[in-house]
């Protein structure tokens, strides 16, 4: 099986490192990550310090690498659009193409029965933009639950048990679901198959709408916030409103909101994707993970005032944090 992992950088590149002893894997990402995985391969430390390598075929070139029968998305929500255009040169009539990105999917509607007149999701998908250009047919829906951070270049730390929860829109156990987590777990993967993957992202997603905004405004860690009387609490108030959005749209969250926070306490002194984002000067997922819940709880007509508030804070970082990026790019150049 030729398999593409695009975007293969923290969770990327682990996932690429699983897969390489079961197919023909070419990783797809940038820079200096780029160099050092062609030249050394991936190295990941697990959480006993314990390293394993592995190399794969690297590239930051879409349309030299030939048709795939594995596209797996692991590039942010935001940068999907960039990509749209370069996927048709490796997608042939059988391949599969697994999204793994966090927050609300471009494809959410998409063989989706709901009480509201909704095409697809403004925030992330602009005028439905990605929805036209891939077909929904070929997507298989992925709900990561790992951490990873870069140590540095090509060297990747897994901080969490591996999983990916993996879901066909339809919700049917179709042959291609099965085969595919059978790959992922005989590659040291959990990959439980979901009837509901649309709520099992929004049992994610009541995690990552409400800690990403928090620690990036309060730049702490998932224990500190946790740890902290008034950033429990805040959280404890934003999820409510998260899981009476993701209700309203058909969700079934079979973990209480108690639940999810202890979970989120034991992953420890962990930064967020977008905290991790705020410090390296990047564009943050804030309209995937936020901006895409918000929207949704707009059309229900429902109040969501901590949801907001967090929201028009990091939008204003967000905004400042591009404006000094492009400052610096004036002035390098």
């Amino acid at each position: 099986m030729k398999i593409c992992i695009v975007g293969a950088g923290s969770i990327g590149g682990v996932i690429a490192s699983r897969l390489h002893r079961k197919g023909d894997v070419t990783a797809v990402l940038r820079g200096e990550n780029l160099e050092a995985v062609k030249k050394n391969g991936y190295q990941i430390v697990g959480d006993r310090g314990t390293t394993t390598t592995a190399k794969v075929k690297a590239t930051d070139n879409l349309k030299i690498i030939g048709k795939q029968d594995l596209i797996i998305l692991s590039v942010k929500a935001h940068q999907i659009k960039e990509i749209v255009n370069d996927l048709e040169h490796i997608i042939h009539n059988q391949s599969i193409i697994v999204t793994m990105q966090n927050g609300i999917p471009w494809w959410y509607f998409k063989k989706f029965t709901s009480s509201f007149s909704i095409q697809h999701v403004e925030s992330v998908d602009p005028k439905g933009f990605i929805a036209s250009n891939i077909d929904a047919d070929k997507i298989i829906g992925g709900v990561v639950y790992m951490a990873a951070e870069k140590v540095k270049p090509g060297v990747i730390k897994s901080i969490e048990n591996e999983k990916i929860s993996f879901g066909e829109l339809d919700g049917s156990y179709s042959n291609r679901l099965r085969n595919i987590c059978q790959m992922f777990v005989e590659s040291g993967i959990k990959a439980p198959i979901k009837k509901d993957i649309r709520s099992e992202i929004w049992i994610k997603l009541m995690g990552n709408c409400t800690l990403n905004p928090i620690s990036a405004i309060s730049q702490s860690t998932l224990s500190e916030i946790c740890q902290s009387v008034q950033g429990r609490d805040l959280l404890y108030k934003m999820c409510c409103e998260v899981k009476n959005i993701g209700e309203t749209f058909g969700a079934k969250f079979k973990v209480s909101i108690e639940d999810r926070i202890k979970a989120a306490e034991n992953v420890g002194h962990h930064k967020t994707s977008m905290l991790q984002d705020i410090e390296h000067g990047r564009q943050t997922e804030l309209e995937a993970l936020l901006g895409s819940v918000l929207e949704l709880g707009k059309i229900a007509k429902l109040k969501t005032p901590y949801l907001e508030s967090l929201y028009a804070c990091c939008s204003l970082l967000d905004s400042k944090l591009q404006q000094t990026s492009s400052f610096l790019k004036i002035r390098e150049g």
